[in-house]
Parts: structure tokens; C-alpha cells; sequence
């Protein structure tokens, strides 16, 4: 989904495919990080120490399991690279007339 050139990270077809898809989902909302600041904030504030943090872990742990089975259902084109690899073989195949 990303490959590293140089020191920065890109999205290969298939990470931009995904984000279009994601579009709309809690994700890739700014909310989503304001809301879980806003939630770690309240955990220090009263101090709810290691109890407080492995709640909010199994939320989150729970948010991403429900966002993986999204991601599992969503149908994806074929990248243009493997429409171009099968191109190419079809190309390289030689039909027998018997």
C-alpha cells in the first residue's frame, strides 16, 4: 500500500485505491483524532492510569477490526501494472491451429 523512496513514503495504486474507498469512513475523519485526544486527555486528567489506557486500547482495537472487515468486503479494479503484465503475456502466447 506504501513504498518508501528516498525519505518520504508513497502510495502505491493500490493505497490510493484504498483511500478513495475509505472516503467517508470514521477513518479519515480529523474528528476521529480530536475524539481519541480528547479521550486520553480525560484518562490523565482523572488519572485512570493503566485501567483507562487498556480500555481506550480496546476500543480502538475494536474500531479497527470493524474497519478491516469493511476494507475485506470492498472490490478492488486490477492495478494498471497487472493489466499491463497480462498484456504482455497474452502477447508472448502463440496459438497452435491442429
Amino acid at each position: 500500500y506504501v513504498i518508501c523512496k528516498g525519505k518520504s513514503l508513497q502510495p502505491t495504486w493500490k493505497g490510493l485505491e484504498l483511500i478513495k474507498k475509505c472516503q467517508g469512513l470514521p477513518i479519515t475523519s480529523v474528528e476521529l483524532t480530536s475524539d481519541w485526544e480528547r479521550k486520553l486527555e480525560m484518562i490523565y486528567k482523572q488519572d485512570q492510569k493503566y485501567r483507562g489506557y487498556e480500555d481506550f486500547m480496546k476500543g480502538i482495537e475494536s474500531f479497527v477490526r470493524e474497519l478491516t472487515e469493511k476494507v475485506k468486503q470492498m472490490q478492488f479494479k486490477p492495478s494498471p501494472s497487472t493489466d499491463w503484465k497480462a498484456k504482455k503475456k497474452a502477447k508472448k502466447t502463440k496459438f497452435r491451429r491442429h
